[in-house]
């Protein structure tokens, strides 16, 4: 993955993996269908960024979180650069 913040994977893979046993697959969320094929039965939450940091790149919070919604996900975004309520 090429466009996370770096606080945010520092605490998804040396904090919550290891001390809460806590599951992450880490993917580019553009491709809907990929992002439906990851979900398996464990799957609890979406985290998404958007705009992501440091490459600026938006992702359709609409179409994930109408995919969630179906599979009964709750959805998390971090939208420190911009409100999602600007964003599609």
């Amino acid at each position: 993955l090429d466009d996370l913040y770096g606080g945010t994977s520092s605490y998804f893979r040396q904090v919550a993996t290891p001390g809460m046993g806590i599951d992450f697959t880490f993917m580019n969320l553009d491709d809907i269908a990929k992002v439906e094929a990851a979900i398996t039965p464990k799957t609890r939450m979406v985290w998404l960024e958007s705009p992501s940091n440091p490459l600026l790149k938006t992702t359709d919070i609409r179409k994930i979180t109408a995919m969630a919604k179906r599979r009964g996900l709750i959805v998390v975004v971090d939208s420190t650069f911009m409100s999602p309520y600007l964003q599609h």
